[in-house]
């Protein structure tokens, strides 16, 4: 299966489960990562058994160099997500 874009598994997730439309699927999906970004925003960290989890980053402030120019750029607080998937998807990739 070659999931693209939200469309393309929440049709895939329908026609698993005939008791829901796409646009249920669609709607459904849409909820599960607005929570999940919520909390990576908050700083909270998400844990979806078997799949993996989800652990919001937080680097200092600091002078960065631009390797274009040469000129260090002063730099904000930058968060960003770190994923680290479960042994059972470990195991189901390799």
């Amino acid at each position: 299966m070659n999931i693209k874009n939200l469309k393309t598994l929440a049709i895939a997730m329908a026609e698993q489960n005939n008791d829901f439309d796409v646009e249920k699927c669609e709607k459904a999906i849409q909820i599960i990562l607005e929570k999940i970004s919520n909390g990576i925003a908050k700083g909270d960290k998400t844990d979806i058994r078997q799949f993996g989890t989800i652990t919001p980053v937080v680097y200092e402030p600091a002078l960065r160099r631009n390797p274009a120019t040469g000129d260090f750029v002063a730099k904000g607080y930058t968060v960003k997500a770190h994923f680290r998937p479960a042994t059972k998807l470990k195991n189901m990739v390799a």
